[in-house]
């Protein structure tokens, strides 16, 4: 799921890696940009509210680089609201994530995904650091009146979990009913906020209520025509705030540009592997 730090740097020096690391970063996404805009292949993200699915689409559309991402990225809702059937980047359909929308918005994408041909899909989670950019402290739906903040964010993250939950279960029927092969790829963003508890993600994703209904995916479409695999990333290196500046999580002590960059490399490389 996640690139180390030994294997991050064994391949050179730190000084070396960065630029090797960087060379990689933007020549990767250049090859799927081209695939995409042919026409040849077609990726569908979808997820929760605040996982970044946009960003993740700007990125692989080419839209900009790794390590450019605007610094106020974290939730596009204002492009989600005003297309409801997703984001259209090239051949790149970023679905809306927040709750309400995803009960008439997904089975208008999912017309497109059921046509079959070469797609895959990107199922965005963030181990419920799913950002409050565009949100004030006290408007989220997991504030109560006397909590702490360190309460908070652990009620919330708890909820965006069970979300995150949910928002499979909605594709579920949509992945199980596409025709031909599907390879897909559960993208756990954010890396930087939980690198320090990164086997309990692991063990969080791999071994729970998500995997079970990636279980039931692949029992329904077969091994022939289903492929999923987990990886992570961060798409940018900030601490999490609320749209009222509240410190709610700082990134981790220790993740540094190394393990962005490592890590963001091998997921390209695994998206290449998949579409290729």
């Amino acid at each position: 799921m996640f690139v180390e730090l030994g294997t991050a740097i064994a391949s050179g020096t730190a000084a070396n890696l960065v630029i090797d690391n960087r060379n990689s970063i933007l020549s990767v996404p250049g090859e799927l940009v081209d695939w995409l805009r042919n026409g040849r292949k077609q990726i569908f993200v979808f997820g929760s509210a605040g996982t970044v699915k946009s960003t993740l689409a700007g990125l692989l559309s080419g839209a900009y680089k790794h390590g450019e991402v605007p610094s106020k990225y974290s939730l596009s809702v204002d492009i989600e609201q005003s297309k409801i059937q997703g984001t259209l980047l090239g051949k790149i359909t970023a679905a809306p994530g927040q709750h309400e929308k995803r009960q008439y918005a997904w089975p208008l994408i999912a017309q497109e995904l059921i046509k079959g041909g070469p797609i895959g899909v990107i199922s965005c989670v963030s181990w419920g650091y799913h950002s409050l950019a565009r949100t004030e402290y006290k408007e989220s739906r997991s504030y109560e009146s006397g909590i702490t903040e360190k309460q908070f964010l652990e009620k919330y993250l708890e909820n965006s979990r069970s979300d995150e939950v949910d928002a499979l279960l909605t594709l579920k029927p949509f992945i199980e009913s596409v025709p031909g092969k599907l390879w897909m790829i559960t993208l756990v963003t954010m890396q930087d906020l939980w690198w320090d508890r990164r086997y309990e993600v692991k063990k969080h994703y791999e071994n729970g209520q998500y995997d079970n209904l990636i279980t039931e995916i692949r029992r329904k479409r077969g091994d022939m025509n289903f492929n999923h695999i987990y990886s992570s990333v961060c798409l940018n290196h900030i601490n999490m705030r609320t749209q009222d500046e509240i410190l709610l999580a700082k990134t981790t002590e220790g993740y540094d540009s190394h393990l962005m960059a490592r890590n963001f490399q091998e997921t390209m490389q695994q998206i290449k592997m998949l579409m290729g």
